[in-house]
């Protein structure tokens, strides 16, 4: 029977057995997410892209992935509004992403979030659409921004270019990169102190990974493995 986010969410995880059996704790900005799955593949894919932001299990928010073979079977389990890609009610919020074959659930009494799906291999979907659905809300009730942007800098100081897609962010990085300089990231930040009366500005990468397109001239810095040629 339908029901509500929070009991979607209830139920995806108790009717997976083994949701737990691999598990991973990330910390970013002072908040803490477990991200737990039966899928090998799955958590490889996560460490690959938070594995720079492990962190202590402390009240985390607890983020179940599951495979879901025929995801358009678990949405009769939501009153869901066909109309719609997006679900609000008393218990949370959901998300059916069709060209992805994807429901993102959040529960937001009991801050839990499911994940079901069959693209856990694209990374564009790890960046982009959890962090856009449901990871960005949790950062900004507690004050923190999301940021399409880079940094480029010295150890401890950095200077932060914020731009849309295609703008050359990536391209500059690298760049600087193979001159010596430091960068926290190039695609996804998460800062804070970010207003002009806070006198410590923060910034973190989300991501461990870069976006870098194939074909573009930043790639000429980088190795095939896409460490960089010198630079840090």
């Amino acid at each position: 029977s339908a029901g509500t986010v929070s009991e979607f969410v209830t139920a995806s995880v108790a009717t997976t057995a083994c949701a737990t059996e691999h598990s991973f704790h990330i910390s970013i900005g002072g908040i803490a997410f477990t991200f737990q799955t039966c899928c090998e593949t799955t958590m490889s894919g996560l460490r690959k892209h938070f594995g720079h932001l492990s962190g202590s299990s402390n009240n985390a928010r607890i983020v179940t992935f599951f495979d879901a073979e025929h995801v358009h079977s678990q949405l009769p389990q939501i009153t869901w509004n066909w109309t719609s890609t997006t679900h609000r009610d008393e218990g949370g919020t959901a998300y059916f992403l069709d060209f992805q074959e994807a429901i993102l659930a959040h529960d937001t009494k009991e801050q839990r979030f499911v994940i079901a799906t069959r693209a856990f291999t694209s990374q564009d979907f790890f960046r982009r659409e959890i962090l856009r659905l449901l990871l960005q809300p949790v950062f900004s009730s507690v004050g923190l921004d999301v940021l399409h942007g880079a940094t480029i800098g010295t150890e401890n100081r950095c200077v932060l270019l914020a731009g849309p897609g295609g703008s050359g962010k990536s391209t500059l990085v690298a760049a600087a990169v193979h001159r010596g300089f430091y960068t926290v990231g190039e695609d996804f930040l998460v800062a804070n102190g970010l207003d002009e009366h806070s006198d410590r500005k923060l910034v973190y990468s989300l991501f461990r990974t870069g976006k870098l397109v194939p074909s573009g001239p930043a790639t000429s810095h980088f190795e095939s493995d896409g460490h960089a040629q010198d630079g840090k």
